[in-house]
């Protein structure tokens, strides 16, 4: 029993010490930074982004490499219009630190700023390697909740000479501004978005309701058409076989056509075509010395068969 309860043992403790060793694989935070630090430079930031003046909000928008100065005065210009223009930063005892109060009171008092950090609504934490800060912030219709997101900055590492210390300071990565709607106001969007997603379904249903229901009348008005196409192809055709018929039978009524007879008589029976011959042969036997006493008489003429 006993060896049973070592071997227990020993395997928890092997168990604890893998799951110990073993990393989440996430990046770490490379910089230093304190959350005072963070804390002061986030509202200094927020400072700085609602007093900026329109030519220095030019220069950021038509600078390379300030997309994310560029995405933050936009962020801050949408927060404005929908909650109204800017008061101050939210204490956690729920009162509201304007920004004359902190021009005036940081010149006159000098733990004023450090007392004020420590008492904002706010939040410092990392995030695998970068590392967010939260800050509420009050404006005139309703209050907003700032969320900065800084990252490591290699490019202003410095060492110290004596120390041989690395400093990474950090920078600004995103900056996103989230308006805090009460209940109700969450409520009654929620409604328009329901009743704007009901009423276009129900507007596209009538739609497709109103052509089905011209779909009879649709399709009569094709019937029509298809059956006035159909009659002028028909007639058409008819036309076209009515012509070829007709040349056919002229072509056959030109070479059935026999040559026109020559108008013939009965030659026995025509009396003055015997005489005109019967005198042309006694003519001709006149003018050779033939003519005979006999008196030559034509009776009739008949064809010889050769």
């Amino acid at each position: 029993m006993k060896i049973k309860r070592l071997l227990l043992l020993l395997t928890v403790f092997v168990f604890a010490f893998s799951m110990t060793a073993c990393s989440s694989g996430q990046a770490e935070v490379d910089f230093d930074y304190t959350d005072m630090n963070i804390l002061s430079t986030s509202m200094f930031l927020t400072l700085n982004l609602i007093t900026v003046d329109e030519a220095t909000k030019v220069v950021i928008n038509n600078t390379e490499g300030q997309e994310v100065y560029q995405t933050a005065l936009s962020n801050f210009e949408a927060a404005d219009n929908e909650c109204g223009k800017f008061k101050g930063f939210i204490t956690k005892d729920n009162t509201v630190v304007t920004f004359e109060e902190i021009q005036q009171k940081a010149s006159e008092d000098e733990n004023f700023l450090e007392n004020i950090l420590l008492n904002l609504s706010s939040s410092v934490e990392e995030d695998g390697a970068t590392v967010k800060a939260t800050l509420q912030i009050a404006f005139e219709d309703r209050d907003a909740e700032a969320c900065f997101v800084y990252i490591s900055d290699p490019a202003q590492t410095t060492v110290d000479q004596t120390t041989n210390k690395v400093t990474t300071p950090f920078q600004l990565s995103e900056l996103t501004i989230s308006p805090q709607y009460s209940l109700g106001e969450k409520m009654g969007k929620a409604a328009m978005n329901t009743l704007m997603g009901m009423g276009t379904v129900f507007v596209i249903l009538i739609f497709i309701a109103l052509i089905i229901g011209q779909f009879e009348k649709l399709s009569n008005i094709i019937m029509k058409v298809s059956t006035a196409i159909a009659n002028v192809i028909a007639e058409i055709k008819a036309n076209r076989a009515k012509k070829k018929s007709n040349i056919e039978e002229e072509e056959t009524a030109v070479s059935e056509s026999p040559v026109a007879p020559v108008a013939s008589g009965d030659l026995m029976n025509d009396s003055q075509l015997v005489a005109v011959i019967t005198a042309a042969i006694m003519a001709m036997q006149s003018e050779n010395g033939t003519a005979g006493s006999d008196g030559l008489i034509v009776r009739s003429i008949r064809k010889a068969k050769r």
